[in-house]
């Protein structure tokens, strides 16, 4: 699938394809996609069918409707895992540079690189 998320003059394979629009490709073939006016973005998604019935809420996407409401109670009760930070926004100092928080409590930094 290609989903075209910005464009107004796209093609493919010579039909009009607009935002919020998706296209179903083949996989086993060539595609022509054309643009003939401004910037345009996509994001292409390639997966075999599942075979499985899908429910979804929000970010959740389950199943059954069974397993939605579980995900969403757990996630409600536990938030999978909490949040570390005292606000809701947090916002680090840019002189921390680049480093990952491990979920140990372990902070990675990324080491610089020298300016050529």
């Amino acid at each position: 699938m290609l989903h075209c998320f910005q464009g107004d003059a796209v093609r493919v394979d010579g039909i009009p394809m607009s935002e919020r629009i998706g296209a179903r490709l083949q996989a086993d073939r060539a595609t022509l996609l054309t643009n003939d006016g401004g910037p345009a973005e996509f994001l292409l998604l390639q997966g075999e069918p599942i075979g499985a019935p899908v429910f979804q809420l929000g970010p959740f996407v389950m199943n059954s409707p069974e397993e939605l409401r579980e995900a969403v109670t757990d996630y409600r009760r536990t938030e999978f895992g909490g949040w570390p930070w005292s606000r809701r926004d947090p916002v680090h100092a840019r002189s921390e540079g680049r480093f990952a928080l491990h979920a140990d409590g372990k902070v990675e930094h990324r080491a610089l690189r020298a300016a050529n």
